[in-house]
């Protein structure tokens, strides 16, 4: 927190992101209303959060000690707050390198999927206590069994990669045309250049016209290496990439290098015209000057003002890359035929791709607004716990058709 030449500036962090809100104290009556707005509600949400995770830690300590009649209950709540304060710390670890690291993020990572799913486990004997009266032994014996069950099957159910066909129509297409779209990569602490190379060998057998991805090909800044990119070299088609926020906190310069010099090219506010048709490449940034979020760092570039300033031809078919699946109306005044993009991972686990549907008005798969369709990729990797619970790790083969 500071105060310099009239600035007034702070700084959240945590929950994977960081901030910075500043405001000119000359000026803060200029200050557009909606984006102060804005700002607000990100402020309440990370209270909410406190408040949320502060409460949690009560339930999950009272629970435990029901279930085993344990007569120290501050060591237990001193126990489940460093637990849950060691987990969310895994943010900030998964930058770091070294085997310790690696092991203490690994731990901390896999541990949140593991209280999220103690959490929901206690819950759902909650529910069933309320019509069959079991001991508290014996639900806890149960909650912790149903727990292990989830996570285990998360971790195993997160490294299986499936393929996702899909037909679809674009109107002015001359020709048919294979492309596949990869998101959400992230490699990092749980891939590097071994799952690439799998992820390659997978995609050529697809035999593509053109290969697409969407952002967060790195996850942190411990998989920022040139072995983990080099794979991306022996793709048999066509690669073209835009950035996402985790390759902005990995360190955007760098990942670019390293993908650019594997024969990927990189696509920032551009337009390139292949095969008839026109590929339209963002950096990651905010719908409009109205919104904002904790990934974009507030952006003075922005989905509506970039793609109002490019020369996009509306009477040829066109195909959005964007990371993740805002401004879908300027998309669509812009003539946008398809919206490829990721991010949510759909939320990745169970019940949290409940809430992402809530937040996000496109969560996941193919959807249409106007004339304009937008595909949601759940993604490849996983960022934080390496599991997926209700989701699936996909890898997407479009065909394109004319319509």
């Amino acid at each position: 927190m500071g105060n310099k030449n009239g600035k007034f500036s702070f700084i959240l962090s945590g929950f994977g992101f960081e901030t910075k809100y500043s405001f000119n104290k000359k000026c803060y009556k200029k200050i557009n209303k909606s984006l102060y707005l804005s700002q607000m509600k990100q402020i309440i949400f990370i209270l909410i959060a406190i408040i949320f995770l502060a409460s949690v830690d009560m339930y999950l300590a009272e629970k435990f000690i029901w279930f085993f009649n344990i007569p120290n209950k501050t060591l237990i709540y001193i126990s489940f707050s460093s637990l849950i304060i060691y987990c969310l710390s895994g943010v900030f670890l998964r930058n770091l390198s070294g085997k310790l690291n690696h092991f203490l993020y690994t731990i901390a990572a896999t541990g949140l999927g593991v209280l999220l799913y103690f959490l929901f486990s206690n819950l759902v004997f909650d529910f069933i206590n309320l019509f069959v009266n079991i001991t508290p032994y014996i639900s806890g014996i149960a909650t912790i069994s149903l727990t292990f069950f989830l996570s285990i099957f998360g971790i195993i159910h997160a490294k299986t990669t499936s393929i996702n066909n899909l037909e679809i129509k674009i109107k002015g297409l001359k020709n048919n045309l294979k492309i596949v779209h990869l998101s959400d990569i992230h490699v990092g602490h749980f891939r590097g250049a071994k799952f690439m190379n799998k992820i390659v060998n997978i995609v050529n057998k697809l035999n593509a016209d053109l290969i697409f991805i969407t952002g967060d090909f790195f996850d942190s800044k411990s998989g920022l290496k040139a072995e983990n990119s080099e794979p991306l070299s022996n793709f048999n088609a066509p690669a073209y990439f835009v950035e996402g926020n985790h390759d902005n906190y990995s360190g955007i310069e760098k990942a670019k290098a390293f993908i650019k010099q594997n024969n990927v090219i990189i696509l920032e506010n551009e337009v390139v015209n292949i095969k008839d048709i026109q590929i339209i490449g963002l950096k990651h940034m905010s719908a409009d000057e109205n919104t904002q979020n904790f990934h974009t760092k507030f952006k003075k570039e922005t989905i509506k003002s970039t793609l109002a300033s490019l020369n996009i031809d509306k009477s040829k078919p066109s195909i959005l890359l964007h990371h993740s699946p805002d401004g879908i109306d300027y998309a669509n005044e812009a003539g946008i035929d398809l919206y490829l993009t990721g991010h949510t991972h759909s939320g990745q686990l169970f019940p949290i791709n409940i809430i992402t549907s809530l937040i996000f008005k496109y969560n996941r798969g193919l959807h249409n607004y106007k004339n304009t369709k937008i595909f949601i990729s759940q993604g490849i990797g996983t960022t934080n716990p390496p599991m997926r619970v209700g989701t699936k790790s996909e890898i997407v083969q479009i065909t394109l058709k004319a319509e």
